[in-house]
């Protein structure tokens, strides 16, 4: 299986707004976005790419803020 390109972005929340990680397929197409470190994973429980989320989640903490990272899964 070949890997797939993913672009991810980690941005700094400010004032209410949380910190969140955003997932965009090969064509810059959003997938998802969610905020990391809530409930050890429990928040992607229901979403049909909780697996590929949860391992961005892990790659993404060594991330800087608002920078656009291409990762291959």
């Amino acid at each position: 299986m070949a890997p797939q390109t993913y672009y991810v972005v980690k941005v700094k929340g400010l004032a209410k707004i949380p910190d969140y990680i955003q997932v965009r397929d090969a064509a810059f197409t959003l997938i998802g976005y969610f905020r990391p470190n809530r409930n050890g994973g429990q928040h992607l429980s229901n979403d049909p790419n909780r697996d590929l989320f949860a391992r961005i989640e892990t790659l993404a903490h060594d991330l800087p803020f608002g920078v656009v990272t291409k990762i291959e899964l």
